[in-house]
């Protein structure tokens, strides 16, 4: 009895910490910029803590320390901006961030995908895909963007159009087996770019 109520009482004391760590906050983000991703947040005036560490994770259960901001954090007096380069993110996939507010506890965790082109032109995951799969690709002008899809021997099987830098494919469109792509962008300039998706059952 005695150990549950102390693991309860744990538990209540962890919730309280992080809680308080998040009203430390006015916002907590993360942009990709070039080849790293910004992590820039804001500490509401009237709160201080004993420096900043910065951790990164791609399953929200281990976190890795990327670095640190020393010193006394924050100011009684006005609200104060902080911001943190994470040089490596991993490439392709998601990465999940949080904020140790020294002596304030955790913050809460904020995530953002990064994408790394430069071995191919184009991301699909999962692949093979089951139920569905997102195929990524560069698109920062918003440009129309067709996708053409083909069975293996040249057959187009679908076509689709997008002004984002998506599509999403959902297995219920094609029967299983092998498909070619080549995805096409208004900006005829621009090479076109070709791939390989299976869907499986």
């Amino acid at each position: 009895m005695k150990q549950a109520l102390l693991i309860l009482l744990f538990l209540n004391l962890f919730h309280d910490v992080n809680a308080q760590s998040d009203t430390l906050l006015s916002k907590f983000n993360a942009n990709v910029v070039g080849e790293k991703v910004l992590l820039a947040w804001r500490i509401k005036a009237g709160n201080t803590c004993d420096g900043i560490e910065v951790y990164r994770s791609t399953d929200t259960v281990n976190f890795l320390l990327l670095g640190n901001v020393e010193g006394i954090c924050g100011n009684l007096s006005f609200p104060v901006d902080y911001e943190y380069f994470d040089e490596s993110p991993v490439p392709n996939s998601l990465n999940f961030y949080r904020l140790n507010l020294g002596g304030n506890g955790f913050s809460h965790v904020i995530s953002i995908w990064y994408f790394d082109f430069s071995e191919k032109d184009y991301f699909i995951s999962p692949n093979p895909v089951r139920e569905s799969a997102t195929l990524r690709f560069k698109n920062d002008s918003g440009l129309e963007v067709n996708l053409f899809v083909y069975d293996l021997i040249g057959n187009e099987y679908l076509r689709l159009k997008t002004n984002s830098d998506n599509f999403v494919l959902e297995s219920s469109m094609f029967e299983p087996g092998e498909y070619l792509f080549r995805l096409q962008s208004e900006d005829l300039n621009s090479e076109p770019v070709s791939g390989k998706v299976v869907f499986v059952r």
